[in-house]
């Protein structure tokens, strides 16, 4: 099975470019699945890297290519565990840089790395889910880490389905130590909760409660996150 997407972008403040992707999968048995995909891509500047006071007017447009390969076992329709390796090369990345205290074009990067993912049946009514990324990013001329990149994180959530309209799932989050430009940031973990009712066959009302248990942590050094917050809302699928 293969599938090929494409995608031409025009921006009024840089070049028009074409985009790419293709994705193969081949069934290997009748429980696994090998898939492979290789892509390109584009993010042009937003607005606020642009043009706020932490923007600079002269950022060049992002470009990256990359792909994944994945092998998945299927064990029954509610049981699968996944392994993928996955590249990512970007050349005039666009980052917030501390030291200058604006965005930049930091170069060319390389991301590379592992996941392992999981989804198993506990009982009829609960599923227990997993994930865990083994990373590298690095500049690829320096050959230094990027900061605030942690090079190990990962989840372990529930799913309580106890009938066909109503799901609650408790995500707790996993984050490894990081290197900042001044300091190590350390590991943290924290706990989301997100919870989903479906009113009819094409509406549904959710609530996301994310740091459920108020940790203060930063993901920048020196900079505080905001907490325990949460949003709502209803959702229509047409």
């Amino acid at each position: 099975f293969l599938t090929v997407s494409g995608r031409g972008d025009h921006h009024s403040d840089a070049e028009s470019f074409f985009s790419y992707r293709l994705s193969p999968s081949v069934k290997l048995t009748n429980q696994s699945t090998l898939k492979i995909g290789y892509g390109t891509g584009v993010k042009t500047p937003t607005l606020y890297q642009l043009h706020s006071s932490f923007g600079d007017k002269d950022l060049k447009v992002e470009k990256s290519k990359g792909g994944d390969i994945s092998y998945i076992k299927r064990y029954s329709r509610r049981d699968k565990v996944q392994l993928t390796y996955f590249f990512n090369q970007f050349d005039d990345k666009i980052d917030f840089s501390v030291e200058q205290n604006k965005y930049e074009n930091i170069g060319e990067v390389e991301i590379k790395g592992f996941e392992l993912s999981s989804e198993s049946e506990i009982i009829s009514t609960v599923d227990l889910t997993s994930s865990a990324t083994f990373q590298e990013a690095r500049n690829r001329k320096t050959r230094k880490d990027l900061p605030r990149r942690a090079k190990i994180f990962g989840s372990l959530g529930l799913v309580f389905s106890p009938g066909n309209y109503f799901t609650l799932k408790p995500v707790y989050r996993y984050t490894g130590t990081r290197s900042d430009v001044s300091e190590d940031l350390p590991s943290y973990s924290v706990i989301d909760l997100y919870a989903r009712y479906q009113t009819t066959d094409f509406i549904s009302a959710y609530i996301n409660i994310y740091n459920l248990s108020d940790y203060d942590y930063e993901e920048i050094s020196g900079y505080g996150n905001p907490g325990r917050w949460g949003l709502a809302g209803i959702q229509m699928r047409l």
